[in-house]
């Protein structure tokens, strides 16, 4: 430059350069250029950062489709545009932000940015637009969790308000490179787009209810003689028996769903756990929930509330979306591109499922996996697209959108039909996106239906008294 400076950004990992090759946060890419190689980056009147140090990873973001380094120098520029900032200025805000943004995706990783050379340089940053760096990703400190009495999790959700919904359709979305041709499958009811504003901050759970988290209420539920719906007798409203659980009948042939339950029916559908084994036992204490009817989930979140003296409860739809989403406006938090689920999701895999639906997730779990095997939302949710699909509190109505209030909606007052939203481990990319709405009868059950809780707050930083 006519200053005579210049500055190197080298956004790439420093470890092994012989290792395997993967994508983003989980599948992590490994670079060829090795720390002995390092040394020969700053050449006099050069000042090199590195986006790690020796021996680390370079991350890329699944929301922003490149590297955390990348983008935490793109948002710092786009903050001191019009004033000009010295290099070290910059270099103080990479080790700060890329820092925190790796922690807040995975609180097990590290990645340091590095300077090399000691120039003096100056970017003037012309024809860079003023503005902000963008929120709600991840150059905040990381997720503050806080725990509670069943060993859960909870993250706060900041109020704020989001469009809701979508007005795609079946053509739109097969342009989009989905398969809406499902027999019974309607967007209507997503329609239209509106805005819908909480007023209020919540916790959430940051993963759906466990088996281990549920174990401790279904114990003091056979204590007072009291069962699941899985566990009674009883027709629905078309006459079917209810008793029981769907699942799997042979884990090897997927053709066998929906058989009942012969045994304990929360186990239906987790392949990875010995069916045969008492509810929160430790092998299968870490997997979701399943075959819980709402009025299950919602007799837990009594339950849960009377135990710490707190409000517990499901989350309303418009409160699911709008932690779903986090701040983004695509088909799933991470973007548009259904092949991009494989870094966050469990969806349906072209081993479980067969059909143009189906991924190629390349992971060991056929059914359900484990909570926190794969990567959260910018909010610190995990698992918020697929895995198990999460019963809301609302009565579903497909014409309520057009009718809906701005502030904190909550559903309409009466109906048959609950709400759930999320989508499943056996699901198709279509059925897993952030606005997609299904429902089911109050005392419906299925292996690959389960919830996640909210608590409440009296003022932020306080939880409700129930």
């Amino acid at each position: 430059s006519r200053a005579g400076g210049k500055l190197l950004l080298a956004d790439c990992c420093r470890d092994d350069p012989l290792a395997a090759r993967g994508g983003v946060l989980g599948q992590i890419e490994d670079s060829l250029i090795p720390p002995r190689i390092v040394a020969k980056l700053a050449h006099p009147g050069t000042v090199a950062v590195l986006a790690c140090d020796e021996r680390e990873r370079a991350f890329e973001h699944p929301v922003f489709k490149h590297g955390v380094f990348t983008q935490a120098f793109l948002d710092i520029c786009r903050a001191e545009a019009g004033n000009g900032i010295d290099f070290e200025g910059i270099a103080d805000q990479l080790k700060k932000r890329v820092p925190q943004t790796v922690a807040k995706l995975n609180n097990q990783k590290t990645q340091n940015p590095v300077v090399v050379g000691n120039g003096k340089v100056r970017l003037a940053l012309k024809g860079i637009k003023p503005g902000r760096p963008l929120p709600p990703e991840g150059l905040r400190s990381p997720i503050e969790k806080i725990p509670n009495t069943v060993g859960m999790d909870l993250v706060e959700i900041p109020a704020g308000e989001f469009m809701m919904g979508s007005n795609e359709t079946k053509i739109t979305l097969k342009r989009a490179g989905f398969d809406p041709d499902d027999k019974g499958f309607d967007p209507s009811d997503e329609a239209p787009i509106h805005r819908v504003k909480i007023t209020r901050p919540f916790l959430m759970s940051d993963t759906e209810v466990t088996i281990g988290q549920f174990a401790p209420f279904y114990e003091d539920l056979k204590k007072n003689n009291g069962r699941l719906d899985c566990q009674k007798d009883g027709k629905d409203k078309e006459g079917k028996d209810i008793k029981g659980g769907t699942g799997f009948e042979n884990p090897q042939n997927p053709v066998d769903y929906n058989k009942k339950a012969t045994f304990d029916p929360w186990n239906w559908g987790h392949d990875q756990i010995d069916m045969t084994n008492e509810i929160g036992r430790q092998n299968s204490s870490a997997y979701p929930i399943v075959n819980v009817s709402w009025n299950d989930a919602v007799d837990y979140c009594r339950w849960l509330s009377r135990r710490e003296g707190k409000r517990y409860r499901l989350p309303t739809e418009a409160e699911w979306e709008y932690a779903c989403r986090a701040g983004t406006k695509g088909h799933f938090w991470n973007g548009d591109d259904p092949q991009k689920l494989v870094v966050i999701a469990k969806v349906a895999s072209r081993d479980l499922v067969q059909g143009r639906g189906a991924i190629n997730l390349r992971n060991k779990f056929r059914f359900t996996a484990p909570v926190k095997s794969f990567v959260p939302n910018p909010f610190g949710l995990y698992d918020i697209h697929g895995n198990v699909a999460e019963w809301c509190g609302d009565w579903y109505d497909a014409k309520y959108y057009a009718r809906s209030p701005v502030n904190d909606p909550e559903g309409p007052p009466t109906g048959e039909q609950r709400v759930w939203r999320g989508g499943a481990f056996l699901q198709n990319v279509i059925c897993v996106r952030s606005s997609l709405r299904d429902f089911f009868p109050p005392e419906h059950r299925e292996c690959w239906i389960g919830f996640r809780v909210v608590c409440e707050f009296d003022t932020p930083g306080q939880p409700r008294s129930p």
